[in-house]
This record gives C-alpha cells, structure tokens and sequence, in this order.
C-alpha cells in the first residue's frame, strides 16, 4: 500500500513550499533517521514546480556475527507543488469526490499540492504520513483530498 493524496489550495491558503518543509522538519526535529529537504525545481519530472522529499532510513543492525553484513530500509514521500492544475487528473479526482462536501471549492481551486509515498507493505510508515497530513491541516485555505480512502476534508479555518 502506498499513501497519496492531493490538497487543493485555494487563493485564501497561507502555504509555501518552505513553511510546508519547516513544518515537517519540526516533526522530526529529534528523529536523525528522517531527513526533509525542498528542492526548488524538480529536475526529476523536468517540471519548474517546487518539490519536497522526506526520506526515511533505519539501519537494521547485525544479527550474524559470521556475516557482518547489514542492510538500510529507505522509504520515502514526495511532495509537488503544482501551479497549474491538470485538466485530466483533476477531472478524475472530482468525479470520485463528486458525493463530497467541498466539491464545488475543490474544483474551483487554482493551484494544487500532489503528495505520493513508496510502497509501505506492512504499514511500518503509516503514523508518519498522518503526521503529513497534520501539518497540512495547520494551513488555512486547502481541501485535502486521500486518494486511497476517497475522503476529503477542509484543513483549519482561519
């Protein structure tokens, strides 16, 4: 399973790219195993739009002592800024949302915010994208929409 979900913004949203990160980064203040980085264009998808990653390693220690031999798990969510939103994603994400309460504000919204995650099989993962999705809800202005549950809901008002 993987996590995305996509937040509308609207004109009235206080969100940039770097108070977003600053806020993740203030999540993991203590966790030195998590590293939040903006990257201001993401070269990746040849896209202008600003990018934030957060990546997540946790070594596993040595069990075998014959074998010293370890590995690093790395998971990882990425954030888009978009400043233009596409025609055929946003038309799939509404006609699912269609039934929901904020439809109408969602598709009137200008500007968008795509997040994805790797895959998180055993749900190792699954309190850290919630903690995502929490300092989302700190920025008035946006819809955020979960695209694996098709629920949608408002962040704070101001």
């Amino acid at each position: 399973m993987s996590y995305k979900f996509t937040v509308f913004v609207t004109d009235q949203s206080t969100i940039t790219p770097e108070l977003l990160a600053e806020g993740i980064k203030g999540w993991y203040a203590n966790d030195p195993s998590v590293e939040v980085q903006l990257h201001p264009e993401d070269n990746n998808e040849r896209r202008s739009d600003p990018t934030i990653t957060v990546d997540y390693s946790v070594a596993e220690p040595d069990t075998d002592e014959q074998l010293p031999v370890g590995f690093e798990e790395k998971w990882q969510i990425r954030i888009w800024f978009m400043d233009r939103i596409d025609p055929d994603h946003q038309g799939a994400i509404l006609e699912v949302a269609a039934s929901h309460p904020h439809c109408s504000e969602m598709a009137a919204c200008r500007q968008w915010i795509q997040v994805a995650s790797d895959k998180d099989w055993d749900l190792n993962y699954f309190n850290d994208h919630l903690y995502i999705i929490h300092v989302f809800e700190r920025f008035p202005g946006m819809y955020i929409f979960d695209e694996v549950s098709q629920e949608s809901w408002p962040s704070k008002e101001e």
